[in-house]
């Protein structure tokens, strides 16, 4: 086996499914997808892993085929890297030193911007509630934040109010609301006001401080720090 050649420790699973159980259980580098497996696809595993789990682990998809367009498709749904059957050994050996993190000690530690006390508090110590709810907020934040700027840059000041009022519930589940419902009470009251004068200033720190706590999440659902 190549993997046991080059001396790199590993772990083969049979499907998409046991490929989640695995990421839930232990801490990996990166991943070498097949795309046809049986119970559930490459395809769909990587979907989950990007869009629920929110673990950016690097996936490089394996192909029976070099089909055209499946590279590109690949990609698009978040995948790293790329090789089709059969497999040149210098190049997947390179594409795994290229692509494989190994997440320093450091990064393991107890999020600083973020709390998780309201969510524990909700969850009733339900691990599974608690993940769910914090892949929502991965895929809530950059919408509602996308979502914001653009309706200040087009001086959408209905739908300044709207959003910034929906992103105060989203934020209060990692515990943000004390840090950043002031500058959301006033985006809202300014745009009520059809006042646009601070609130650019009020959105970018808002930003800051959510792409932050994004990261915190992702960190703390890939290091298992629920």
């Amino acid at each position: 086996h190549l993997m046991r050649s080059w001396d790199i420790d590993h772990v083969i699973v049979n499907n998409g499914r046991e490929v989640l159980e695995e990421l839930k259980r232990n801490q990996y580098s990166i991943i070498l997808m097949d795309i046809q497996m049986p119970e559930m696809d490459g395809y769909t595993a990587t979907q989950i892993i990007r869009n629920q789990l929110g673990f950016s682990i690097p996936i490089i998809a394996m192909t029976a085929h070099a089909m055209s367009g499946e590279k590109e498709k690949c990609l698009q749904l978040g995948m790293n890297d790329y090789v089709s059957k059969p497999i040149k050994e210098t190049v997947l050996y390179n594409m795994i030193g290229r692509h494989a993190q190994n997440i320093p000690e450091e990064t393991k530690q107890a999020p600083e911007l973020i709390s998780l006390d309201y969510l524990h508090s909700l969850s009733g110590g339900d691990k599974e509630f608690e993940k769910q709810l914090l892949a929502q907020f991965l895929q809530q934040v950059p919408e509602e934040l996308n979502a914001l700027q653009k309706a200040i840059e087009t001086q959408d000041f209905y739908n300044i109010k709207q959003v910034a009022h929906s992103l105060k519930s989203t934020v209060g589940y990692v515990g943000l609301a004390d840090e950043l419902n002031p500058y959301l009470t006033r985006i809202e009251l300014d745009a009520a006001a059809n006042e646009i004068n601070n609130t650019k200033l009020d959105f970018d720190y808002v930003k800051i401080k959510c792409d932050g706590a994004l990261n915190e999440v992702k960190l703390t659902l890939q290091n298992g720090l629920l």
